[in-house]
C-alpha cells in the first residue's frame, strides 16, 4: 500500500479576522507526529478573551439598571407600589441577564469577576427593596399609631 506524504508549513496562517466578537486569536501552530503508524496533526490555537466586550455588553447595561433601581429612592415616599415594582422589575431583568451570561461563558470551578459584579448588582437591588419595605413599614406603623390615638381620643 503506497503512502503519500504532504509537507505542510510548521505554522498555521489564519487568513481571516483575528479579532472575533468575544475573543482575539493570539497564536496558532500545527505539529505533525506519527502515532501508531498513522500521521497525526496537533493544532494549537491560543485565544484571549476581549474585556471590552463584557464591559460594554454586561457591565454598562447592569450599571444602568442598577441606577434605575437607585432612582426609585426619588419616588414619593407614600408611593410604595411603584418604588417596589420598579426595583423588582429591574432585579428580574438583571437575573435574566445573569442567566444568559452564565450560559455563554465557559464553565469553571471558580468565580469569575463577571459573577462577582452581577451578584453585587443583585445584592444592591435586594438592599434597595429591603429599604423600601422598611420605610413602608415605618409609615404604616406611624399611621396606625395616629389612627389608634385618634380613636382613643374620641372614646374619652
Amino acid at each position: 500500500m503506497p503512502r503519500f506524504f504532504v509537507r505542510l508549513p510548521p505554522s498555521l496562517p489564519i487568513t481571516g479576522n483575528q479579532y472575533l466578537v468575544e475573543y482575539e486569536i493570539l497564536a496558532e501552530s500545527i505539529q505533525f507526529k506519527p502515532v501508531q503508524g498513522m500521521s497525526t496533526a496537533i493544532v494549537k490555537i491560543v485565544f484571549r478573551r476581549r474585556m471590552e466586550y463584557h464591559v460594554m455588553n454586561t457591565m454598562a447595561q447592569t450599571l444602568l439598571l442598577g441606577l434605575v433601581g437607585f432612582l426609585s429612592f426619588f419616588f414619593r415616599v407614600d408611593n410604595f407600589t411603584d418604588r417596589i415594582m420598579v426595583t423588582l422589575t429591574v432585579q428580574l431583568v438583571v437575573a435574566t441577564m445573569m442567566s444568559s451570561i452564565q450560559d455563554s461563558l465557559p464553565k469553571t470551578s471558580y468565580y469569575k469577576m463577571i459573577d462577582c459584579w452581577l451578584m453585587f448588582i443583585l445584592a444592591q437591588l435586594a438592599a434597595i427593596m429591603a429599604f423600601h419595605t422598611f420605610v413602608q413599614y415605618q409609615i404604616k406603623k406611624d399611621k396606625d399609631k395616629i389612627f389608634f390615638g385618634q380613636m382613643l381620643a374620641n372614646v374619652k
